[in-house]
């Protein structure tokens, strides 16, 4: 039960990280912004790896959830990169909410620690 939380605080404070990440660089246009914003992205990218590859070396009864929740959190990162690239300025999606919708996917790929609850 405690690697099942310890999974489920990963996925939620990396979540939190991007949220924050994107609040410091939104409305803020100069030179480097999209630049700092990715570095930022990039270091909490590879903070959360070394937590994942950490919990999988003491912990691989979880492996497969570990890895289902390792690359929903890398398939975050890359969009909101990629999001930030396209649009040319960092911002929260206003069409679809798309940190909201990531949180509900995390969410739900985490229900499988609770038994599908």
């Amino acid at each position: 039960m405690e690697t099942e939380k310890i999974i489920r605080k990963y996925a939620m404070h990396f979540l939190a990280e991007m949220a924050a990440l994107i609040l410091k660089w939104r409305g803020v246009y100069g030179e480097n912004t999209l630049e700092n914003f990715e570095h930022g992205v990039e270091v909490e990218r590879s903070r959360y790896r070394e937590k994942f590859a950490s919990l999988r070396l003491s912990e691989p009864r979880h492996i497969a959830t570990i890895d289902a929740t390792a690359r929903t959190v890398e398939t975050i990162a890359a969009m909101e990169i990629s999001r930030a690239r396209s649009q040319g300025f960092v911002d929260f999606d206003p069409l679809v909410g798309e940190l909201y919708r990531n949180r509900v996917a995390m969410e739900k790929l985490l229900q499988q620690l609770d038994g599908g609850k």
